[in-house]
């Protein structure tokens, strides 16, 4: 499989643009994983439970994700991913806590 040659890569989004369109759309979403378990293994290793490391690593995906959607490196499935990836553990900390 062959891809254009990059002409006009002056700025960071063409640069971030190229690279998605390479990767057929995945790059953003392969940002947003390691940023997500980047997060979860800090806090996992600083002692927070589960369901709380796993809400904050939530949010802090959340927040770059909609900026890459914006710049059109995310799609919808793949925002509705991150999206779930921060409700999900809301719920589970939210059940937890009321035990």
């Amino acid at each position: 499989m062959t891809y254009a040659m990059p002409t006009n890569l002056t700025t960071i989004e063409l640069v971030l643009e190229y690279t998605n369109s390479v990767t057929d759309g995945y790059f953003g979403m392969g940002i947003m994983l390691a940023l997500y378990i980047i997060v979860l293994m800090n806090l996992k290793l600083k002692g927070e439970p589960l369901p709380d490391a796993m809400l904050v690593a939530g949010w802090f995906t959340l927040i770059p994700s909609a900026l890459l959607l914006l710049l059109g490196l995310l799609n919808g499935a793949q925002m509705f991913v991150v999206i779930v990836m921060t409700i999900v553990p809301l719920l589970w900390s939210y059940a937890s806590k009321s035990q």
